[in-house]
């Protein structure tokens, strides 16, 4: 029989800042969900790694503006259509979990419903290098189908963030 763990990760609420610009996550609205945990690298057996493990948080807020436009479906059918095209299979296994995101350019602060999507590599062929261009990848699809300002990607290695990159539109 197969055990899940939904991660500590879930539960932590994120925060990023640069310059003038800062933003946070906070988790509050809604359980972690398992999506396509049928993946051929999550095999029912038990197996314990001393590797260093690699994850990423995608933050996105729902509105386009200020108005609300997008849902909790329409993302995670985009990252599901995104990571197909990436990794070549559906099969992609992700942990959503809706909150509320709320970012600021200095002048102006916006709260509005959101989500985090995280990511763990658990495929041993994909080097951290790999796993960070395909999260920004995906982040800049996310930036361009939901008409988003930005989308933030948090990095982390072991559970400790390595780096927040900041995605926009080009």
């Amino acid at each position: 029989m197969a055990t899940v763990i939904i991660p500590a990760i879930t539960s932590i609420p994120g925060q990023w800042r640069h310059g003038k610009h800062y933003g946070t996550f906070k988790p509050n609205r809604g359980r972690p969900e398992l999506a396509y945990a049928r993946s051929k690298l999550m095999q029912p057996n038990n197996w314990k790694s001393t590797d260093a493990t690699w994850a990423a948080r995608i933050f996105v807020g729902f509105n386009v503006g200020e108005t609300p436009t997008y849902t909790m479906d329409d993302l995670i059918a985009l990252v599901k259509k995104a990571r197909k095209a990436q990794v070549g299979r559906a099969d992609s296994t992700f942990i959503y979990q809706k909150g509320i995101y709320t970012h600021s350019d200095g002048k102006t602060e916006v709260t509005e419903d959101g989500a985090q999507v995280v990511f763990i590599n658990l495929d041993p062929s994909v080097t951290p290098e790999d796993f960070e261009a395909q999260m920004v990848a995906l982040a800049e699809v996310i930036v361009q189908e939901m008409q988003q300002e930005t989308v933030i990607v948090e990095l982390q290695r072991n559970g400790i963030v390595q780096a927040v990159i900041g995605v926009t539109e080009t």
